[in-house]
């Protein structure tokens, strides 16, 4: 297991790895030859995949410094912005002085020198909490040239020669603040001579086998000085030696400077020929310089409709994925409608099934109901008629046997009891059929219901309870039962006790109330 985990680790080890790296790549890429589209495209496409904060950081203000070139301002202030967020993040000082000054150096490009004023002082303020000695130089070379730029002339000359006095700064950023100290006194003090030592002290800074471009300016810059104190001379010297550097390290724009200052130089000494020459050569030069300018302009315009044509292919794409996602969300939708439609179908079905299934249980309960209390009215009722038969048959058998005693009896007052108990049960045997047919009017419902309810009552008492539910008066029930009335009445006692009933109720109504 361990060793599993192990290897899933190194996998996402290296895949990070590996996306750190292709960013690293297109980033050294993007830094070589021309500038493309395909490249910008490169580094985007890798900077949404690198996890690398740090890196994509300096991969967004890369972009920032491409859009600048081609004039996408708004882009490369986009790409810069994203880069200040993910530094403010990571709290990297350096990287957030980095970002800071080169939104600077944008606004400073649109002419918003108080904007940039402001972003370069916030970048100092970076720089510094992280002693970046050589960021600080530059970024205070950069509000001197803001201070320029406003007619502070006098200010800016007064910050760029406290920074020459600082010991911590590199010897190229020492030379760049006194090569701008010999520009101001040059171009705007129009002092050539005081020019001339600062461009002195920052050329001795320089190591001839590096920043070979910036030597080659900075003797051009004196040279310049000696041509106009008319010192033709010492200027065709600082010339030639720009022109030796010239020969290690080509530069078409410092090659037609050059030859114009070469045609000054011998323009001043008499000598038009090689003034004319010399001439001709910084107007090939400056052709060349021309030419690539506009060739860049042109490669630039390309990478911009090329940029121009990606965005709106992208725009196309992301309507079509917008379109695709909402009918996507339709379809879903509609698939959601339907299931809910088949559930609440379902559930209609099913509620009527169990609904139907209620009503034939309780159809099937209350059959069941009924043939129970047909089966026990049936049986009750052949009870009470075999009841009566057997007692018709005894009494009638009885009766014959009186009646023969009878004739053999001679006494008269014995021979009249007989007749008259023979008389009684003749009356009895006639009262049980009539008994007989009362029981069949009474409703089988009620006879079920009355020993259901009230189990405990005897049969005697259900004989009375029906016959009350027939309305039979007490007399009527004694002469039909052959009971005495004080019988009856302490029955119907009996009876509300076991019943639980008042005695202000009525017994009939309760017996109708039970069928």
């Amino acid at each position: 297991m361990k060793k599993y985990l192990l290897l899933l680790l190194l996998n996402a080890v290296n895949l990070i790895s590996g996306q750190d790296i292709t960013l690293q790549k297109a980033l050294l890429e993007f830094n070589k030859d021309k500038l493309n589209l395909e490249k910008i495209i490169k580094i985007e496409n890798a900077l949404s995949k690198s996890p690398n904060d740090t890196l994509k950081v300096e991969a967004l203000y890369t972009l920032g410094k491409a859009f600048s070139r081609i004039e996408r301002y708004d882009k490369s202030f986009d790409s810069y912005a994203k880069a200040l967020v993910i530094a403010n993040q990571i709290k990297s000082d350096e990287q957030i002085g980095l970002v800071n000054q080169l939104l600077g150096n944008l606004q400073f490009k649109l002419g918003n020198f108080d904007k940039s004023e402001a972003l370069y002082k916030t970048s100092l303020l970076n720089f510094t909490k992280v002693n970046n000695v050589n960021r600080i130089a530059k970024v205070k070379v950069n509000l001197a040239l803001i201070d320029i730029k406003k007619g502070n002339i006098e200010k800016a000359l007064h910050s760029l020669i406290e920074l020459s006095k600082v010991e911590n700064f590199s010897q190229n950023a020492k030379s760049i603040i006194l090569m701008s100290i010999g520009n101001i006194y040059l171009e705007k003090y129009l002092d050539p001579k005081q020019a001339i030592e600062y461009y002195q002290k920052s050329i001795a800074l320089l190591n001839s086998t590096q920043n070979i471009n910036l030597i080659c300016s900075i003797n051009q810059n004196i040279a310049e000085s000696y041509i106009d104190l008319k010192q033709y001379k010492e200027a065709l010297l600082y010339n030639k030696k720009s022109e030796t550097f010239l020969k290690i390290e080509s530069n078409n724009e410092l090659w037609a400077t050059l030859y114009l200052f070469y045609s000054e130089i011998f323009e001043g000494q008499g000598n038009s020929e090689l003034a004319l020459k010399n001439y001709k050569l910084y107007q090939e030069y400056q052709k060349k310089v021309d030419e690539s300018k506009n060739s860049l302009l042109i490669e630039n315009l390309e990478v911009l409709n090329q940029l121009k044509n990606s965005e709106i292919q992208n725009r196309v794409k992301e309507q079509k994925i917008q379109i695709l996602k909402i009918e996507k969300s339709l379809a879903t939708t509609k698939i959601y409608v339907l299931l809910l439609l088949i559930l609440i179908t379902c559930f209609l079905i099913y509620s009527i099934i169990k609904k139907q299934k209620i009503k034939i249980i309780k159809l099937y309960n209350r059959a069941i109901q009924f043939q129970n209390k047909l089966k026990y009215t049936e049986n009750k009722t052949e009870k009470i008629i075999l009841n009566v038969h057997h007692n018709n048959d005894f009494i009638k058998h009885f009766t014959c046997r009186l009646k023969e005693v009878s004739h053999d009896i001679n006494d008269e007052k014995v021979k009249k009891n007989l007749n008259s108990l023979i008389f009684d049960l003749q009356n009895s045997k006639l009262s049980n059929e009539k008994n007989e047919e009362l029981y069949k009017d009474i409703s089988s419902t009620f006879l079920y219901r009355l020993e259901k309810t009230y189990p405990t009552l005897i049969e005697e008492e259900r004989k009375i309870c029906a016959l009350i539910f027939l309305n039979y008066k007490n007399k009527e029930i004694a002469t039909s039962l052959n009971l005495s009335l004080r019988s009856v009445e302490n029955h119907r006692y009996r009876i509300r006790k076991k019943m639980n009933i008042e005695t202000n109720v009525s017994l009939y109504s309760c017996f109708q109330e039970l069928s």
